[in-house]
């Protein structure tokens, strides 16, 4: 539902969109997008390297990030939300609210964490990003904000790296 009722939204004015969809995704999912935004461009890589999925989000003007339906997925932060962060790029989240990874994209100017059903919300914060990048103007996020670099890769593996040696 969530997808379709986004999609039919798009459908009249995908010009100038391209959707960049990379990993594990079901064919049925990839065909879904191509036959229902006929004017947005998709390219579809399957699986990919870490190093070219870095190059594909450092490039992309906005990031989708769609969070797993699980027990405990409230406190779930992902390896690659924090990645989305680092780039600066602007962040859609599609999950849980009132999770972990909501709480740390509030304090992001350009993010917005929307539950799978709240489809308006999520064609706002779109077509708001995609206003910006038309006008040549593509928003950005602080990269060097302190609280986002304290969870950093680099950064959380320093502080485990710390307690273990205490251990």
């Amino acid at each position: 539902d969530t997808i379709q009722g986004f999609m039919e939204s798009r459908k009249s004015d995908g010009k100038n969109v391209k959707l960049c969809l990379a990993g594990n995704i079901q064919k049925q999912i990839v065909k879904e997008f191509r036959d229902e935004l006929t004017n947005v461009e998709i390219e579809f890589y399957g699986y990919i390297d870490h190093k070219r999925s870095l190059e594909l989000m450092k490039r992309s003007q906005l990031l989708i990030n769609c969070l797993a339906e699980m027990e405990n997925s409230q406190i779930l932060i992902s390896g690659k939300q924090m990645e989305y962060i680092a780039t600066g790029n602007p962040i859609l989240s599609i999950g849980n609210k009132q999770g972990e990874a909501a709480n740390l994209l509030s304090n992001i100017v350009n993010a917005k964490a929307c539950e799978k059903v709240e489809i308006t919300e999520m064609i706002n914060f779109v077509r708001s990003i995609y206003k910006y990048w038309a006008k040549n103007e593509p928003l950005r996020n602080k990269t060097d904000d302190p609280e986002i670099m304290s969870m950093s890769r680099y950064e959380t593996a320093r502080q485990l790296a710390q307690l273990l040696v205490k251990i």
